[in-house]
Formats: structure tokens, sequence, C-alpha cells
């Protein structure tokens, strides 16, 4: 996954839509390491409702619908949104916190 490490005998989710996070790696090498935190993280998580993604994650927040990651100290953010159903999260952005805070994600 363009750099992602992905261990597939611990998936407890599916990520959609990580050439987002790949591309974005390639433009900024220096975030490829906390999107792989970020990346394992995610994937062992068991969430079972939006409660227990932001007591499991103090820097993960529900706007209009879209989880927004607050990664490596916000410096970086991943929009997405979380079916719990199926255990599925959808990437919808991964930008810088200056492209975060001109709101291009909510489009």
């Amino acid at each position: 996954m363009g750099g992602l490490r992905k261990r597939h005998d611990r998936c407890v989710v599916d990520i959609l839509n990580t050439g987002l996070v790949a591309t974005f790696v390639r433009k900024h090498p220096e975030a490829k390491s906390a999107f792989n935190g970020w990346h394992r993280r995610i994937n062992q998580a068991d969430w079972k409702n939006p409660a227990e993604v932001t007591e499991r994650l103090r820097s993960a927040d529900l706007i209009d619908g879209i989880w927004i990651f607050n990664i490596d100290g916000n410096k970086y953010r991943l929009a997405a949104t979380i079916n719990f159903n199926t255990k599925q999260i959808l990437i919808k952005s991964v930008m810088t916190h200056s492209e975060y805070d001109r709101k291009s994600w909510k489009k």
C-alpha cells in the first residue's frame, strides 16, 4: 500500500481508499512514520460505536458525519467515515493542518 505496512493476519477493520495516504506520503515523506503508526493502530481497532472511537482516540473528532483523525501532534489530518457494522473505514481526505483549516475536505 504505497509504503504503509499492512498486516492482514491482525486486521480487525478494512481501511479503504488507502491510495490517498500513499499519495500524500509521496508528497510529504516526513509523514510516513506517523501514518504507519496510525495505520497499525487503526487496523487493530474494534470499535462498536462512536463513543468507543473518542474514548480510545482522544485526538479523533466527529464533524458533520466525518471523522477527523489528528496525526503526529496535529501536523496532519485524515478525514474518514466509519461503518461500525461492516468494520470499514473509508478515507476521504489526507491533509496538512493548514489544508484542513481551508475546509476543502468538507466538499
